[in-house]
């Protein structure tokens, strides 16, 4: 996924740099992949992915790759606490956990091409650097924002919300790639009424018939959250615009309310 192959794109910087298998604009659930991708992926040398649990589509196609194919799911890993009950397998969008990610990435790079191990290990240095950097001003820009109250698409903000004192209300899709059913429908319009909801926040290219009835019987006001980069451009930077981007649009939102 795009944020993934950003943060091995910076990695890579002065070497070859990594494909992105999953387009942006599609859920990384179901997704399909076409013949073309296929075969890319059978001739990798490394597939990093979350892992079976969230690239659903792609598990029994990467468990059955070559043997000399090196697999890495960082969901998997060990970045992320586990035994809490959180089944979100969203963990880039906590840079504490993208930051254990990079140093995973980075072992493994440096495992299956020692010619570059310095440059793979500078790299890795000045990106955590720059995640730091970035968790600081995320911090400083969503303070504000502790017990305002707002709904998200799906249950995707988890580690983003716990790292940063936020909480959501709730979400509209209690299943990701499921529309919700009229008794939930009704429980969010009570929640709406009776806990002062400020905003819900959609996902691009997902703004269900439901939704619009919703806010045009509440007069709920509505933004985007993009946690994949959908309208991002692949590299490098992807990941640092996709970060900023979620603050951004949760501050747009709340703090007109």
């Amino acid at each position: 996924i795009a944020p993934l192959q950003s943060l091995v794109a910076s990695m890579m910087a002065g070497t070859r740099q990594p494909d992105l298998l999953m387009r942006q604009n599609v859920s990384p659930h179901s997704y399909q992949l076409t013949p073309s991708k296929a075969a890319l992926l059978s001739r990798s040398d490394l597939v990093i992915w979350i892992g079976k649990d969230f690239e659903r589509s792609l598990g029994k196609i990467i468990q059955s790759l070559p043997v000399n194919v090196s697999r890495l799911a960082l969901g998997e890993a060990g970045c992320a606490a586990s035994g809490q009950g959180n089944r979100d397998l969203h963990i880039w969008l906590d840079p504490r956990i993208a930051i254990c990610m990079v140093r995973k990435i980075r072992d493994v790079l440096v495992r299956l091409d020692g010619a570059h191990d310095s440059l793979y290990r500078k790299n890795a240095d000045s990106l955590i650097d720059r995640l730091k950097l970035l968790d600081r001003e995320l911090a400083a820009q969503l303070a504000p924002l502790a017990g305002k109250r707002y709904l998200v698409f799906h249950d995707a903000y988890s580690h983003f919300e716990d790292h940063y004192g936020l909480k959501s209300a709730g979400f509209f899709r209690e299943q990701p790639d499921r529309l919700p059913g009229a008794r939930h429908l009704a429980g969010l319009r009570r929640k709406i009424m009776d806990q002062k909801i400020a905003c819900i926040f959609t996902e691009p290219g997902f703004i269900p018939a439901q939704i619009r009835v919703l806010v045009g019987k509440t007069g709920l006001k509505t933004a985007v959250l993009d946690p994949l980069g959908a309208r991002l451009r692949p590299g490098p930077d992807l990941y640092f615009e996709l970060m900023r981007n979620l603050a951004r649009n949760l501050r747009g939102c709340l703090l007109k309310n």
